[in-house]
């Protein structure tokens, strides 16, 4: 199925999932995705937007489908090094911690794309 309007909207009204995968072949991406998941997703992904205000990184926050997690989404204007994109979520992570005075983020689980390069 390609991708068009019709698509889109059937998955945001729940009709239909699509899915993406950031990494592209030359080890590029144009987004970033932190996960947050367990029972303190929601403290950890305001921690997140937070950060992202005080370093100026625009972020979408959208709550998981099951409703006991969520996704920060960071579009970028073009591509970049995915291995840039994944220090820029290391930073924001750490920023969060800092400002919220924790050692790290319980909830969070993992960034997307979830490595540096294509295998």
């Amino acid at each position: 199925m390609s991708l068009s309007d019709a698509v889109l909207y059937r998955h945001l009204t729940g009709r239909c999932t699509v899915g993406i995968y950031p990494l592209l072949t030359d080890a590029s991406c144009g987004l970033l995705a932190v996960d947050f998941d367990e029972a303190q997703w929601r403290e950890d992904a305001r921690a997140i937007v937070f950060a992202c205000k005080a370093m100026d990184v625009p972020v979408a926050l959208e709550i998981s489908r099951s409703g006991a997690g969520a996704h920060a989404w960071i579009f970028f204007e073009g591509t970049v090094a995915a291995r840039d994109a994944r220090h820029l979520g290391v930073a924001l992570i750490s920023e969060a911690c800092a400002r919220t005075g924790q050692l790290n983020l319980n909830s969070y689980d993992r960034l997307f794309p979830n490595q540096d390069t294509m295998p």
